[in-house]
Parts: structure tokens; C-alpha cells; sequence
């Protein structure tokens, strides 16, 4: 007699197998099953539970792959902290370009920046921030790794930070404290200071390094010795604020903005001497390239003017932003102008024929300053995002995005030849 589903009593009887091929119920496979050579697979194709009563050998073992290593480490989007890397597919451009290093962010600023300034020498950066603290980073000879070195404290909102032109240890600031200070990077140390009538907004070095001209807030310019501190000429200009000036690199002028244009005046009485339009609206910056050949201003008109200082004409005029130019400088070689305006973008463009060379998003926020490298192809930009969205901190929580100061580093490929 034979049992439903399994063996008959006292007889051999036919054995049901559930869909994944093992058996019913309990006990010995029937004498021929599995067949040689299935070992590990059932009637229906399914893994068969190896019995070693039956007198097969074990199934071979399945093939998994190669064993988890974790996620991989070396590539550019890995994260310095431990943290898994971020993938490129989630990352916005301006995310990208942090990440693969072409823009670096650096470190040290709880306010927002409103202006930078390179030493004489490149190994320097500082950054003037609105709560009053003036901070330096030191650098290696080729731009990278970035370190915070010292930092100084104003008593009210930095203005101003400009670098000695042949010192590469002193810098000089202005600000709202209605002071103009120097400072010596190694020691963090102030220097010596004048007091002067009320705010001041800009200031510049004299290449001699013993002149420093500023203005302050109600459009006054005077120019200070520096080896005594002391107030040697003073000149008021009634046309607009003054939010720029600079010498030339000769040091017969001093170049400040006007309404639409700039003024030169002689440094030493501040008259008046030529007035050159450039641009149709107010000028918010002022650079003038290391070989003394060409003037640069950023315009709210969104143009930067390129003016021959030996024709004094306008050679060129370079607009590739919708909103006002904020900052500029040029390059060392005095061929490229780099720039940033209200648009979330940093622009380096050829002086002579006004393309574009390369640009670099820089998050959400409107950047208000930029210095040029005086010898490698970066750009000091003061006011990118210090954090992308998409990077989480230490702790793994977004971090929150603020303004900072970031080096953005023009790729070889995109500098213009010919």
C-alpha cells in the first residue's frame, strides 16, 4: 500500500518535491536521485539540500565574485575625511569643481569677505571679512594646499587689505575704525597706524612702498607717508563715491573711479591731472596690469573697459555678464583680466581680443572681489559658497552655505595662444 506524497508501507513509492526542488517531508531520497552529475539542483532546476546519505559528493561551491571591499578611495571625487565619496552624477558644476580641485575653498572666514589681495610674492592671500577680522593664508610655490596662517582683528568692518609691493610680510588695512593700520603677517602683530577723520573704503600701495594713498566716506583721497604716518596731501572729488584706486606701476599717477570714468591725479598734492570715460554707469573696481600698459575697470553696466594708458583710449570692451562687474584683477603677464560680477560665475577673458579664456561657476551667492595670481593662473574670489550642498560635514548633516574665499585655477588647456 502506498502513502499520498510518500513511500508506501513497506514498499518504494513515489516522493513529491515542492517548486524549488526539496522534498516534501523528511527522509532519504529515493535510490537513483539526484542523478550523477546534479549534485546541488533539483527536478524543477532549484539548489537541492546535499544529503551525504545518499552517497553524492557535496555541490560545487557557487561562484559569488570577487569579495566587498568597500567603496573605492584615490579617485578625485573621494572624500578627505572618511566619509563615502560623492558621485559625480549628483554634484551641481560649481559641486564638481570643488571636488575635482579646480576651485578650492578656503578655510577661516565666519563672515562674509569683501575683498582679497595677493603678496608680492604669490605665497600670501588675505581676505578682509565683515565682522573686522582680516585673515591669511600661506600657500605652497604652485598654489595648492592652502593653509590658515594668521589672523588680525579690527574693531569694525575690513574695507581694505593691500599687500606691500616689495615686502611680502606686510600688509596694510582700512576699514570703518577710521584708521589706516599695517600689520606684519608672521607675528600678527599691528604696526604702525594713522588716525584719520572718519571710514575709509580703499586704499594702495605706492611701488616705492613709502607712500599709501586712501579715501574714505565722504569721497576725501589723501595720501599718508608711511615712514611717518603722517597725512602729506588731501583732495576731495565731488563727482561720485570712490570705490577703487590704484597707482600706476611707474608711480608718476594715481588712478581712482569717477561717475563713469576714472581720474588721475599726481601723487604728490592729489591734483587733478587727466579724467578718461569708460563706461556708461558707476565703476565699483579698478586694476591696472604689472607692465603699465593697460587699465581695467569693472562697470554696473556689466562691461569691463580695457583703456591703453599710453594712448589713453579704449582699446576693448568685454562683457560676458548680465548683472554689475564687481572685482578684477589681471595677470601677471598682463594678457588675461580675470573677473567676477552679480552672477554666481568667476570670467577670465583675453585682453587683447576680449574672448572668453575659461569661467567657474560658483554656487548661489554673487562674489564681491578678485585678485590675480602675480605669477601662476589663479583667481582669488571673495564671496564663493564655502560649502556645497551635496558635501555633507563630520558629523553627515549638509552644511550650510555661507561666503568664503575660494582659488579658482585655470585649467592649462583653456589659456589663449597665439
Amino acid at each position: 500500500m502506498q502513502g499520498y506524497g510518500g513511500y508506501g508501507m513497506g514498499g518504494m513509492g513515489r516522493q513529491d518535491y515542492r517548486r524549488d526542488g526539496r522534498p516534501m517531508h523528511p527522509g532519504p531520497p529515493p535510490r537513483g536521485y539526484p542523478p550523477p552529475g546534479a549534485h546541488g539542483r533539483g527536478p524543477m532546476g532549484g539548489p537541492h539540500e546535499w544529503d551525504p546519505r545518499a552517497g553524492q559528493g557535496p555541490p560545487p561551491p557557487r561562484d559569488m565574485g570577487p569579495p566587498y571591499r568597500g567603496p573605492p578611495r584615490g579617485g578625485p571625487m573621494d572624500r578627505a575625511d572618511g566619509h563615502a565619496p560623492v558621485r559625480s552624477a549628483n554634484l551641481t558644476p560649481y559641486e564638481q569643481r570643488v571636488a575635482s580641485g579646480e576651485l578650492q575653498i578656503l578655510e577661516g572666514t565666519s563672515h562674509k569677505p569683501l575683498c582679497v589681495s595677493w603678496s608680492c610674492d604669490g605665497k600670501r592671500v588675505a581676505a578682509g571679512c565683515q565682522d573686522g577680522a582680516v585673515v591669511v593664508w600661506s600657500l605652497s610655490s604652485k598654489g595648492r594646499s592652502p593653509r590658515k596662517e594668521v589672523t588680525f582683528r579690527l574693531s569694525q568692518t575690513a574695507e581694505a587689505v593691500r599687500w606691500h609691493p616689495s615686502q611680502p610680510e606686510i600688509v596694510a588695512t582700512a576699514g570703518r575704525e577710521a584708521a589706516v593700520s599695517l600689520w606684519d603677517a608672521r607675528t600678527g602683530k599691528r604696526g604702525e597706524r594713522h588716525e584719520s577723520a572718519g571710514g575709509n573704503v580703499v586704499l594702495a600701495w605706492h611701488p616705492s612702498g613709502d607712500q599709501i594713498a586712501c579715501a574714505n566716506e565722504a569721497n576725501e583721497v589723501f595720501a599718508v607717508d608711511v615712514r611717518t604716518m603722517r597725512e602729506v596731501a588731501r583732495a576731495t572729488s565731488r563727482l561720485a563715491d570712490i570705490n577703487a584706486m590704484s597707482y600706476t606701476p611707474d608711480g608718476q599717477m594715481l588712478v581712482h573711479n569717477s561717475r563713469t570714468g576714472v581720474q588721475l591725479r599726481s601723487p604728490q598734492d592729489m591734483q587733478l591731472a587727466r579724467a578718461i570715460p569708460t563706461n556708461t554707469y558707476a565703476i565699483f573696481d579698478i586694476a591696472i596690469s604689472a607692465d603699465g600698459r593697460s587699465l581695467a575697470t569693472a562697470g554696473a553696466d556689466g562691461c569691463v573697459a580695457v583703456v591703453d594708458l599710453d594712448s589713453m583710449c579704449c582699446t576693448n570692451t568685454i562683457s560676458f555678464s548680465s548683472g554689475a562687474v564687481q572685482g578684477l584683477g589681471f595677470s601677471g603677464d598682463g594678457n588675461r583680466v580675470g573677473y567676477v560680477s552679480t552672477d554666481p560665475e568667476a570670467v577670465v577673458a583675453d585682453v587683447r581680443t576680449g574672448d572668453k579664456v575659461a569661467s567657474c561657476p560658483l554656487g548661489t551667492s554673487s562674489p564681491l572681489a578678485a585678485a590675480y595670481h602675480p605669477k601662476l593662473d589663479i583667481v582669488a574670489i571673495a564671496g564663493a559658497d564655502a560649502a556645497p550642498a551635496a558635501m555633507p560635514d563630520r558629523r553627515g548633516a549638509p552644511q550650510r552655505r555661507a561666503r568664503a574665499v575660494g582659488l579658482y585655477t585655470v585649467k592649462h588647456e583653456d589659456r589663449p595662444t597665439g
